[in-house]
């Protein structure tokens, strides 16, 4: 068997442990982190290649980059180490034709309406909820449902009320 090649991507220290079983399985593994992890405790002994980039938030950069990557390494997967970057690897695989998750599959994961019109799509109970897109369907939604209401971004680590 051919050696594999997988591009791990990370903006915060995580992962470590994947990263060694990665290499325990026989892959050969690139790591992508932002400048400022550069000296953090990545399991280097897992890692055959390390690069960083300034700004793992700048699509444009990032696609950039890791399609210039690409040209020398054939990159078999792209897997996001940290919650905050699965829509990056869905970006990236989609650029680039990886197998994988792509960028609707990830906004599930993500994005907190996508992900609640997903589960209720399919039997999961949630509290009422409307998406804070259309007045009318505000207003509708705040007739029938009595407050407190939280309001929460979609991409966010936040909420407000």
């Amino acid at each position: 068997m051919s050696e594999h090649t997988i591009l791990c991507m990370s903006s915060y220290e995580k992962g470590q442990e994947f990263i060694r079983e990665c290499k325990r399985q026989g892959w050969r593994v690139l790591m992508l982190t932002d400048q400022k992890l550069e000296h953090a405790k990545w399991p280097r002994e897992s890692i055959d290649e390390f690069f960083m980039m300034p700004d793992l938030t700048n699509r444009t950069e990032v696609i950039n980059g890791v399609s210039y990557l690409a040209r020398t390494h054939h990159l078999d997967r792209i897997v996001a180490l940290d919650e905050f970057d699965i829509e990056m690897a869905a970006s990236l695989r989609e650029h680039l034709r990886v197998p994988g998750m792509g960028e609707t599959t990830s906004r599930h994961f993500r994005d907190k309406l996508a992900m609640r019109k997903q589960a209720h799509e399919h039997g999961v109970r949630v509290p009422e909820f409307v998406g804070v897109i259309n007045y009318g369907q505000l207003r509708e939604y705040m007739t029938h449902v009595p407050g407190p209401w939280v309001l929460k971004p979609r991409t966010s680590a936040s909420a407000i009320g």
